[in-house]
């Protein structure tokens, strides 16, 4: 008889009906104490190739995730294969390329690996529900939309070819496109890393381009017929990151045509490919296709892979060109073409400075029509004219210079969020972001981004009365505005701040690692402005708390007179946030530490990056990257026991660290 887990917990809450005493609350420690099998409750929910997705519970995170497992049928000699593209994808850390979890083997061997469970519909369907003319596909998915998804694919693959690594399968049906807006580039079983002297970063990862790519390159599918570029299905062909670009032309084809851009059978299309027998994209639909967009598509497919875009930003640099009302380099736009386009991007001045014209030209003629004892008139009209088209000139200018200077502050606000500048200089940087968010708002009332920028800024400047006078209309969706209610109360007179402990309590309202970058903002602007030396201690506690979900706070003793810390817990295993989500430094730099001393701990030694120690105690710890301890930049003294480490790579610590045997 199979388990249903289902049956089980409505079993277990029904006996407690006849039960005087109510049951004892489980803790999440004794759940995982507990646990007999981390994945339950699979349901296969697509299969192809050599692998099957099913829908699973982990029991560990308590959440549904995709695990991936190879097909029955499949032998274990390509078993290598599968785990490749698993261990390809862990490589790329971006928001839209699909994450994975976990890596590992089953009780019986077979391997698997486990990723984000996809929501919403692929790139593919989409496109096919446009095509049939589904009502409701049409209204969420108009041509701005579509091209602002495929920016966020571009992303994705600049991000790779950074990396070095090819996807070589791009195609609407590798696109999955979320009900919020979230794009991810998935299905990487035919990816490629290029070889390169200087990839350090792969080097560090203990990943071998060549070996790796000796296992993907034994699959006989080698792209999909209509996506594939011509030197995929030339034998020996030449494979860069411009056959990603032809793929992504291809995407960019469909996304303009809702169809594909090549036909036929396998032999027809293989053929079209390598000759380059590509339908203008006009001639294939009855919708009306941008000369502009047209050209780009074009350029990305050609047959020749040196016409093509040198690099994805190209690519994606003249779409959002387009977007933005400007011609792109593709279709060498005319002076005439240059000149509407200006008119397009500036309708309301222009409609503004024809009218003006129009009524001043009317006036003129009315005038000149007029009695003769109307000249003294006329001429105060005319001059009357003559004033309002210079105050005209003089507000249009004004706008411009607005317009420019708003643009400026998005790119700037823009570049600022996604670097590490506001943890370098949180307070100039978190005022800057507030004042662009109010200027932008006095606008655009409705501009989603400024009242976003505007919410965080108030909230990390602890602002709280202020943001919750905010006339939001749909306030009620944003989280931190219900955490400001909470602590609106508790602000400080003397510091308009949090007391410290307070500020704790706060942090511990975040949910998620996905929090944690604000809670560093949140400290970073904190500990720039608060007067007088303190203790962070509760604040960096419950940071921590958040990186390290299983850790109950014990084990983190602080001296905050001597400047020493002593880590004894094997549950804190992590000091920073994740790549990409936070300034990825120690948070221990927002304490004072002179020493810290090791005992019993499991992180490793790249968690102290960042962190502002001088003298650091092993000799109670168990230590698998020692060599990382170079790059402590403020690291002057390390204390070790006796032959705890070989003499070698003592001698590869740089010169400023001092090596004190006990």
């Amino acid at each position: 008889m199979t388990e249903d887990p289902e049956f089980d917990n409505f079993a277990h809450k029904f006996s407690h009906l006849f039960h005087e005493e109510p049951p004892e609350q489980k803790t999440i420690y004794t759940e995982l104490n507990n646990q007999q099998q981390r994945y339950t409750s699979d349901e296969i929910i697509a299969s192809g190739g050599m692998k099957q997705i099913k829908k699973v519970f982990d029991q560990s995170t308590s959440r549904n995730i995709a695990l991936a497992e190879p097909l029955e049928k499949i032998d274990s000699s390509l078993y290598e294969i599968f785990l490749s593209e698993a261990r390809l994808t862990a490589l790329l850390e971006h928001p839209n390329i699909i994450s994975i979890h976990d890596i590992g083997l089953n009780d019986d061997g077979k391997p698997y690996f486990t990723m984000d469970l996809k929501t919403g519909d692929s790139l593919e369907d989409i496109l096919k529900n446009l095509y049939s003319g589904n009502q409701k596909y049409l209204q969420l998915y108009s041509q701005e939309e579509l091209l602002l998804i495929f920016l966020k694919i571009c992303d994705a693959v600049a991000y790779a070819h950074s990396k070095n690594i090819l996807h070589l399968d791009l195609k609407p049906a590798n696109i999955q496109v979320g009900d919020f807006g979230e794009v991810l580039v998935c299905d990487w079983g035919l990816g490629k890393i290029q070889s390169q002297n200087d990839t350090e970063n792969f080097e560090e990862l203990l990943l071998d381009a060549g070996v790796l790519n000796a296992v993907t390159s034994q699959s006989d599918i080698v792209g999909t017929p209509g996506f594939m570029a011509p030197e995929q299905v030339i034998k020996d062909g030449d494979i860069s990151p411009l056959t990603d670009i032809y793929a992504l032309g291809c995407i960019l084809y469909s996304i303009i045509t809702y169809q594909r851009p090549l036909n036929g059978d396998t032999y027809e299309i293989l053929e079209k490919t390598k000759s380059g027998d590509i339908s203008e994209p006009q001639s294939v639909t009855s919708k009306v296709i941008p000369q502009s967009l047209s050209a780009v598509t074009l350029k990305a497919m050609n047959v020749n892979p040196e016409q093509r875009y040198s690099c994805v930003n190209e690519l994606k640099n003249d779409v959002q060109k387009y977007l933005s009302g400007y011609s792109t380099s593709a279709e060498e736009a005319s002076l005439f073409k240059e000149f509407s386009l200006l008119i397009r991007r500036n309708k309301i001045t222009t409609a503004v400075t024809f009218l003006a014209l129009t009524v001043i030209i009317t006036m003129i003629l009315v005038f000149i029509d007029s009695l003769k004892d109307k000249i003294q008139e006329t001429e105060k009209q005319r001059q009357k004219a003559t004033k309002l088209a210079e105050q005209f000139k003089n507000e249009k200018e004004k706008s411009d210079a607005l317009v420019q200077k708003l643009t400026d502050n998005y790119l700037s606000d823009s570049g600022l969020m996604s670097s590490k500048f506001i943890y370098a200089y949180p307070k100039e940087s978190t005022e800057k972001l507030l004042h662009y968010a109010k200027e932008t708002l006095k606008y655009d009332p409705d501009n989603k981004a400024a009242k976003f920028r505007l919410t965080e800024s108030l909230f990390i400047m602890q602002k709280f009365k202020e943001l919750n006078q905010m006339d939001f209309a749909d306030s009620s969706k944003y989280e931190l505005i219900k955490i400001s209610k909470k602590y609106e109360k508790k602000i400080s007179k003397r510091t308009n701040l949090l007391t410290l402990p307070e500020l704790s309590k706060l942090i511990k309202e975040f949910k998620g690692v996905r929090r944690y970058s604000l809670a560093e903002k949140l400290l970073a602007y904190d500990l720039a402005v608060r007067p007088g030396t303190n203790s962070y201690l509760g604040p960096v506690m419950s940071i921590l708390t958040i990186r390290n979900g299983g850790w109950d706070q014990k084990g983190f003793d602080y001296d905050f007179q001597n400047r020493t810390l002593t880590i004894n817990s094997p549950e804190l295993k992590y000091l920073k946030s994740k790549p990409a989500a936070g300034a990825h430094l120690c948070a221990l730099r927002f304490l004072l530490i002179h020493k810290l001393t090791l005992k019993n701990t499991n992180f490793e030694i790249k968690e102290l990056i960042g962190s502002k120690i001088n003298t650091l105690d092993v000799r109670e710890a168990n230590l698998n990257s020692f060599a990382q301890i170079g790059h402590i930049q403020q690291l002057e003294e390390i204390i070790i026991s006796k032959n705890q480490f070989p003499k070698e790579i003592l001698q590869k610590l740089p010169p400023r660290i001092r090596v004190i045997e006990k």
